[in-house]
């Protein structure tokens, strides 16, 4: 079956938005948790490990879940729609260093960028899939 040129474009770029997302907390996540939200470059490199290990078992969780969908709408496009808006929630929250104690902001730096894997994984696996 072949496809039309606006239809690889599409697809092409159906997964711009989640990749700005992405890429912003590649670069500049360590940077703003040691610089703005004040945590210590160890417990960010800490947290980035246990945050990706974390992504690396939802990641094939979310593949199985993926598998078992079954909608009118198919397996994979439930999916993308229903995780966009908590993933750019959860990008915007990752990248916000509200006023806590120490400790607090390192939970909520573990709670949001926990978070935003997950979300991420919802929306990229089925999309990749």
């Amino acid at each position: 079956m072949s496809t039309g040129v606006g239809e690889r474009i599409g697809y092409a770029l159906g997964d711009t938005g989640a990749n700005f997302v992405w890429r912003a907390v590649i670069v500049f996540l360590p940077f703003f948790l040691t610089d703005a939200a004040g945590i210590g470059p160890a417990a960010v490199g800490v947290l980035l490990l246990v945050c990706r290990v974390w992504d690396g078992v939802a990641d094939v969780a979310m593949g199985v879940v993926v598998d078992r969908t079954r909608t009118r709408w198919g397996k994979f496009r439930p999916w993308i729609l229903w995780s966009a808006v908590p993933l750019a929630v959860c990008g915007v929250l990752t990248f916000s260093a509200p006023e806590l104690s120490a400790a607090g902001r390192l939970g909520y730096a573990y709670l949001t960028y926990g978070a935003l894997v997950v979300c991420y994984t919802m929306n990229n696996v089925p999309y990749n899939a």
